[in-house]
């Protein structure tokens, strides 16, 4: 098994991490998403 890179995108709401995340992976592709953990219900495809 190869090394990895774990990269955290973290902030408060409405700053743009979804933007962030979804621009990255377009880009790269062959990158893993993790699920998020959160106390809050659960969103539409989530």
């Amino acid at each position: 098994m190869g090394t990895g890179r774990l990269i955290v995108l973290t902030g408060p709401s409405g700053v743009g991490k979804g933007t962030l995340l979804r621009s990255l992976y377009q880009r790269h592709p062959e990158l893993y998403l993790s699920v998020s953990v959160t106390t809050r219900s659960p969103r539409p495809g989530e």
